[in-house]
């Protein structure tokens, strides 16, 4: 239910009423985030190509993901709701950790090798099932609407 609610919300509240303004601006800041992992791997001789993998495909599924639920029809966008908040907080929180993963490599932080093993499971396990909710998006209403309202009583 509160999941729901909330994913009802950003998509008809936050995301459309703006026109993605907000959700572009937040696309813009994972790119940012995305710029840092280069210096992060000249600091150390850690391997971060799956961190880069990750946050690429992520920015790219984000925003195919927000111009599908832009585009269309409000009941598109409700039936979509709740795989684009999955979505978003996969990718979004993932590219949080690469953020923190690379400040405190950077810095040289104790704790540094800990978070990227952290970063590095979310990348690989968390991250990647974004692309199964956009595949659900870019299918709408539809495969809800299929089956007859008034067969639903012989399941």
């Amino acid at each position: 239910g509160t999941n729901g609610i909330q994913a009802i919300d950003l998509v008809g509240r936050k995301l459309r009423r703006d026109g993605g303004e907000a959700m572009r601006a937040q696309i813009q800041d994972l790119l940012l985030i995305k710029d840092m992992i280069l210096p992060a791997n000249a600091k150390t001789d850690v391997d971060l190509s799956i961190l880069e993998t990750a946050i690429s495909g992520g920015i790219a599924t984000l925003t195919e993901a927000t111009d599908i639920m832009l585009a269309g029809s409000d009941e598109d966008a409700l039936a979509g709701a709740t795989p684009y908040l999955r979505l978003c907080s996969e990718i979004i929180a993932g590219s949080l950790l690469i953020k923190a993963s690379c400040s405190g490599l950077m810095s040289g932080d104790n704790g540094a090798a800990n978070m990227l093993a952290l970063t590095r499971y979310h990348a690989i396990n968390v991250m990647s099932q974004a692309t199964s909710n956009l595949s659900t998006l870019r299918h709408g209403l539809a495969p809800l609407a299929e089956y007859p309202q008034t067969a639903l009583s012989d399941l």
